[in-house]
C-alpha cells in the first residue's frame, strides 16, 4: 500500500528509511528531469561515494566529496556538467553499461550544472530524471513508484529562483521508508523528529 502526499514549499529535499520493525511505522512513500529513463537488470552498491555541490556564490560553484578505498566495480564521474553535456554524459555511461548512482545539481550563472557518478555494480531496474519542476518531479514519483520502484536518491538545487530535482529510482529490495522534498527548515525538522521518533533513519538529503 503506498500513501503519498506533498509539501508545497521549496528549501529542502530527504529520504529516509526504516532499518528496525516498529509498531507505529507503515510503509508510507511520498515525495515530488528530463530526459532520459533507463531500466537496466543489475542494489547501489554497499559503499557509496557521494558528491554534493556547496552553494556559495552562483557565479562560482564549490564541491564537497567523499572518496574510499572499498572494494568496488569500475566507475566514473563528472562535474561541471550542462544539461546537454550531462545528457550526453548519462548515454554514454549507460550504453558502457554503467549505472547512475549519484547525481547533484546546481546553479553557475543561472544555468543548470550537474556532477554525477556511474558505475558498474550490478542492480535492479532503475529509472533516473533531471531538471524537473516539483509538479514534473511528483508526477515521476507518482508513476515510479506506481511501478514498483523506490527513490534512492534526491537533489533539489534552484535555477533562476526555481526549484528543480534530479532523482534515481530503483527496484532494490527495501524495507519500509518514507520521502518528502520542498520543505521549510522548521518542517524538515519537525518532520525529521517525527519519523526518528518512529524508527526512521535519514539516508539521504540535499538542501537548496
Amino acid at each position: 500500500m503506498f500513501i503519498r502526499s506533498l509539501a508545497f514549499t521549496t528549501f529542502s529535499a530527504v529520504l529516509l528509511a526504516n532499518f528496525a520493525n516498529s509498531a507505529f511505522a507503515t510503509p508510507v512513500n511520498s515525495a515530488s528531469n528530463i530526459n532520459h529513463t533507463i531500466a537496466n537488470t543489475q542494489a547501489i552498491a554497499q559503499t557509496e561515494i557521494l558528491a554534493q555541490r556547496v552553494p556559495v556564490a552562483v557565479s562560482q560553484d564549490r564541491y564537497a566529496a567523499i572518496w574510499d578505498k572499498s572494494n568496488s566495480s569500475a566507475w566514473v564521474a563528472r562535474h561541471g556538467l550542462t544539461s546537454a553535456q550531462y545528457q550526453a554524459a548519462f548515454n554514454q555511461f549507460v550504453g558502457q553499461g554503467y549505472r547512475l548512482v549519484d547525481v547533484s545539481g546546481y546553479e553557475v550563472n543561472g544555468q543548470a550544472r550537474y556532477a554525477a557518478i556511474w558505475d558498474k555494480s550490478n542492480s535492479s531496474a532503475w529509472v533516473a530524471r533531471h531538471g524537473l519542476t516539483s509538479a514534473q518531479y511528483q508526477a515521476a514519483f507518482d508513476q515510479f513508484v506506481g511501478q514498483g520502484y523506490r527513490l534512492v536518491k534526491v537533489s533539489g538545487y534552484n535555477v533562476n529562483g526555481q526549484a528543480r530535482y534530479a532523482a534515481i529510482w530503483d527496484k532494490s529490495n527495501s524495507r519500509t521508508w518514507v520521502a518528502r522534498h520542498g520543505l521549510t527548515s522548521a518542517q524538515y525538522q519537525s518532520t525529521f523528529d517525527q519519523l526518528v521518533k518512529q524508527g526512521y533513519r535519514l539516508v539521504d538529503v540535499s538542501g537548496y
